[in-house]
């Protein structure tokens, strides 16, 4: 009966009991979401390039972008505005 299910609550329930369900339900659901981005993250991380992993180690260093082009050689591009 609890296939999928996060509990079972049988009538007569208590508020107590059904609130205490639901944050349980909600704290899986969330732990389940986070363990997935991270995952998801760490796919999407293995896939950058050499060079795209050293501009993302500037970024993550706080630096400037016209700073992390300089250090690397290479220009920085400018935005068109588009995604």
């Amino acid at each position: 009966m609890k296939a999928g299910a996060t509990d079972f609550l049988e009538k007569p329930y208590s508020d107590h009991a059904l609130l205490g369900s639901i944050e349980v339900a909600f704290a899986r659901g969330n732990q389940h979401n986070r363990d997935h981005d991270i995952a998801d993250a760490i796919r999407r991380l293995a896939t950058l390039s050499p060079r795209e992993r050293e501009v993302l180690d500037g970024l993550l260093a706080g630096r400037p972008n016209k700073l992390i082009a300089y250090d690397l050689g290479i220009s920085v591009r400018r935005s068109t505005g588009r995604a």
